[in-house]
């Protein structure tokens, strides 16, 4: 996410992106800190991308807010 814009005289632009990967490209190792059930559904998920079962995207939201203006 990130977040930038300008302000002046208590009035300005803000704008907002928000991005994210739905991506299982990776096996989660029995000794990483995620809870069991979550290591559980990523693999299953993992495997079901390998076989073409689920597709990975990627997925922006982007939007501009104006502060106080008139």
């Amino acid at each position: 996410m990130s977040v930038s814009g300008t302000l002046e005289n208590g009035s300005g632009n803000l704008s907002i992106k928000i991005e994210d990967d739905y991506d299982f490209a990776h096996l989660n190792e029995e000794n990483s800190d995620l809870p069991t059930v979550v290591k559980l559904i990523n693999n299953m998920a993992w495997g079901a991308q390998e076989i073409g079962t689920i597709e990975n995207y990627h997925i922006t939201i982007e939007f501009d807010y104006c502060v106080n203006c008139e």
